[in-house]
């Protein structure tokens, strides 16, 4: 059942791969050079000897997210991460590894100070969503991101509604699994769908 709504849902996005259709440069350079990026990174083998399961886990969607989630966070090299702790282990592993110099807090633990480039990550939840984008907006530099991890069709729908019509948000990307909102209001507002399930 799962192979076939992840196939449902990559017919629905075929034509959203690899930046086709995107224009702008910001986004395409991000799509191509962090989405699809197919370089080795320095700690995937290490990361990989940890988490991999077996010989053809490097070839499933699971090892596919973990890698973008270290890529992400190496391309934001943030300096504070904020992340929910019911998120899996091995995702924040993947993003420790990307970004051992940074600080790191729980969102319970974590309190606004002073703006800081920062990459916030938390389940997505469409109640809480619009308060969450006012209270990251409150110290998020420019280059800040917001990662929500989806679990739903109907949550990703409605959060991404919430992020199209928020006054806080800049570009964001809809990744399927992820939604991942940049802070940069300097550019142009678009929601890009991409197509991650390839």
């Amino acid at each position: 059942m799962i192979s076939i709504r992840y196939f449902g849902a990559w017919l629905k996005r075929f034509r959203k791969r690899c930046g086709y259709g995107v224009h702008s440069p910001f986004a395409f350079n991000f799509i191509t050079g962090v989405v699809f990026e197919k370089g080795a990174y320095y700690a995937y083998k290490e990361m990989d000897g940890i988490y991999g399961k077996s010989f053809f886990w490097r070839y499933s969607h699971t090892c596919k997210c973990l890698h973008f989630l270290f890529r992400l966070t190496n391309y934001v090299h943030p300096e504070l991460f904020v992340a929910d702790n019911k998120l899996p282990q091995a995702e924040l592993a993947y993003m420790q590894a990307a970004s051992r110099n940074a600080s790191w807090s729980s969102w319970s633990n974590w309190s606004e100070s002073v703006p800081r480039k920062t990459l916030f990550y938390s389940i997505a939840d469409a109640t809480a969503l619009p308060a969450l984008l006012e209270r990251c907006a409150l110290t998020a530099t420019p280059d800040s991101a917001l990662l929500l991890r989806v679990n739903s069709a109907e949550v990703r729908s409605h959060c991404s509604e919430i992020i199209q019509g928020s006054e806080f948000c800049g570009v964001s990307f809809d990744l399927y699994d992820f939604l991942l909102v940049f802070f940069d209001r300097s550019l142009f507002k678009q929601h890009y769908v991409v197509n991650f399930l390839d």
